[in-house]
């Protein structure tokens, strides 16, 4: 029983970990998308919808690591 607790809080630890990365990572690539689309002379519409892509590839990831993590935790 101690086992799985100590294996619940790194599992914890490490989901913490994984989530502030996942969040610097899609940080700096919508910053950086944000920085080249400022001076883009085309349509602005494709800075947005690129800006819109990364974030919602980022929280259906996200989500799906959740997921993933729920079966993990809970084989039943």
């Amino acid at each position: 029983v101690l086992e799985r607790e100590i294996l619940l809080h790194w599992l914890y630890i490490k989901g913490g970990i994984a989530l502030m990365g996942y969040l610097t990572a899609i940080g700096f690539v919508l910053r950086k998308i944000w920085f080249v689309g400022k001076d883009y002379e085309g349509n602005k519409l494709w800075v947005y919808l690129a800006i819109s892509f990364i974030v919602s590839v980022s929280v259906l990831l996200f989500l799906l690591n959740l997921i993933l993590l729920a079966l993990v935790l809970n084989p039943d």
